[in-house]
């Protein structure tokens, strides 16, 4: 299989995670970001804002710095998006390795994530 992320180094979801979670490049990342923004999680469905998901995601991952953006696979049909990702960092309060595996379904409207129905592992890289 190619590399997702030579294949497609312009997807709208590569851009976005790679903005958050390498580059803190919150400009970025809110120019990926339809409006409203809903994600649907184990915590279930929340609608927002492009600017208070970039905040909640930022403030979850204040503690994180990330050094890899590792995508396995990246398939776009349409206006649907699916991904299985791996985000490796370091956890600046102990020193810590981390990894966080991701699975998403993602749905683009004007070429911007619009909602998404995610599950992530910690410690896990697939």
């Amino acid at each position: 299989m190619s590399d997702p992320m030579t294949t497609a180094p312009n997807n709208v979801l590569v851009r976005c995670w790679q903005a958050l979670w390498i580059d803190g490049d919150t400009h970025t990342a809110l120019g990926c970001l339809h409006n409203p923004y809903v994600r649907h999680g184990v915590d279930g469905a929340a609608t927002m804002s492009p600017e208070a998901y970039v905040a909640h995601v930022t403030t979850i991952t204040s503690h994180l710095r990330g050094t890899s953006l590792d995508v396995d696979h990246l398939h776009e049909v349409g206006n649907m998006l699916y991904a299985r990702f791996t985000m490796r960092g370091v956890n600046i309060t102990t020193g810590g390795t981390i990894a966080i595996a991701w699975i998403g379904h993602y749905r683009l409207v004007d070429g911007k994530l619009a909602e998404s129905w995610t599950m992530r592992q910690s410690d896990f890289a697939w």
